[in-house]
């Protein structure tokens, strides 16, 4: 929505979400609104990457179960399958709550022993009370 209505980007998009829902609300209030080709997916986003052979420009990570990223897709593993779905200039961008002490400790621990091991260029930066961690540095100029 962003993307399209406050910076006039058109693109193709595909959106996986385990909840359908999640696609639903989406679909009854914000796709319909948008001129952008977008493709929605009820799947379970470990097995999607899993079974993925698309490259991607752009890759927005933001999987929550309440406030925790599922231990699956914090593993070098996991990493991995996004990386191998990135295109030689794409752009990951794998969000990360950064509130409390804890969120802050766990998030940090998180980007340098799994994160820096599969993107050795990554960057980390807070916004708001989250903190996007970035496949490759280039993108932050």
């Amino acid at each position: 929505y962003m993307l399209e209505r406050i910076f006039h980007k058109s693109y193709r998009y595909t959106a996986v979400e385990i909840d359908e829902e999640v696609l639903y609300l989406a679909s009854k209030y914000v796709v319909d609104e948008l001129n952008s080709d977008i493709r929605l997916i009820t799947a379970d986003a470990h097995v999607f990457m899993e079974m993925n052979e698309q490259k991607y420009d752009i890759i927005c990570m933001d999987i929550f179960e309440s406030d925790i990223v599922p231990a699956i897709f914090q593993t070098e593993a996991f990493l991995h399958l996004l990386k191998e779905s990135l295109g030689d200039e794409s752009l990951l961008i794998f969000n990360r709550l950064y509130q409390s002490k804890a969120d802050e400790a766990e998030t940090n621990k998180f980007f340098s022993d799994q994160f820096l091991s599969v993107f050795s260029e990554g960057r980390a930066i807070k916004v708001g009370g989250n903190k996007m961690l970035l496949n490759d540095s280039r993108y932050l100029k």
